[in-house]
């Protein structure tokens, strides 16, 4: 495969962090129409460049056959790029987590792989990185995310030393569904983007096939942000009330269902962060592998 080609199918991976912002409604999250006190849409898009340039630094350092870890310095660049832009709130830091080992395995790959085999590269590389940890404590420094509580256990908390890899920081939370993806080779992604192609074969437009996945895998997922944040009787309630409204969904349709899931979960503070996260991963591939097929014909 051509370096512009490669280039392309590394653009299409960057599609995730630029439309799930802008999608609407989406319960109790920031959308086109709504925002947080402490960040808008506007804020999220500015994000997205952030994101690309650590994406771009781990595709590079990946293709050149280097000794270097593609994932740490892929965090070190998304680091320097936080720095840069003085971003200390914690805007889009799992939508960035999952998409640099993308981006480091289209490198490593080099050739039009299937979206499974790149998911399953991308795990492997991520838990391969070994600096990839400390560079991951720095920036949970920088940014002190609200979810991130006192943490006593078999690694250092956050502030309190720094772990030897990153795969003992992602099994030291496997329970946290971002964690959990690069764990186990993105799961739920790979149905998060298989469940937006067959939503589109039914002829939905792409926010309202995008939406119906939200709302789909909020219902049998649940979100480990509202767990985090807010406890486990949050994280079942929040379950309880996506299955309602994905039941409503089908008399009412997919929008009318998120606005009054949204009405409730925005009063709340609650916003499922960890499954739009996973989410915008499922929008990457859907266009890496739309785009992938135009490149092999």
């Amino acid at each position: 495969m051509t370096g512009p080609e490669l280039l392309i199918l590394l653009q299409t991976l960057f599609m995730g962090p630029k439309l799930e912002p802008l999608l609407h409604p989406k319960p109790g999250a920031v959308t086109r129409f709504l925002e947080h006190k402490d960040k808008n849409v506007i804020d999220f898009c500015e994000h997205t460049l952030l994101i690309e340039m650590a994406m771009a630094r781990a595709f590079l350092v990946s293709k050149s056959e280097t000794l270097k870890d593609p994932i740490s310095e892929g965090l070190k660049e998304y680091l320097s790029a936080l720095k840069m832009f003085k971003v200390k709130e914690n805007i889009a830091l799992g939508t960035a987590l999952l998409h640099i080992p993308l981006a480091a395995a289209l490198g490593d790959i080099a050739y039009p792989a299937e979206p499974l085999k790149l998911v399953k590269r991308a795990s492997s590389l991520a838990l391969g990185s070994k600096n990839g940890g400390k560079v991951y404590y720095e920036i949970l420094e920088l940014l002190h995310p609200s979810h991130l509580r006192k943490y006593e256990g078999p690694i250092p908390a956050v502030g309190k030393g720094y772990p030897k890899s990153l795969s003992e920081v992602l099994r030291s939370a496997s329970w946290d569904h971002v964690h959990s993806e690069l764990i186990r080779g993105y799961p739920l992604s790979i149905k998060a983007f298989l469940a937006i192609e067959r939503n589109l074969k039914e002829k939905n437009g792409l926010e309202e096939a995008i939406l119906k996945v939200l709302l789909k895998m909020l219902s049998e997922n649940g979100d480990t942000l509202i767990l985090a944040k807010y406890g486990i009787r949050a994280y079942q309630r929040a379950i309880e009330d996506s299955k309602i409204a994905l039941f409503l969904s089908n008399k009412i349709g997919v929008r009318r269902a998120l606005e009054e899931l949204d009405r409730d979960w925005r009063a709340k503070g609650w916003n499922p962060g960890a499954i739009l996260d996973i989410v915008s991963v499922g929008i990457s591939l859907f266009y890496y592998n739309l785009v992938k097929k135009t490149l092999i014909y």
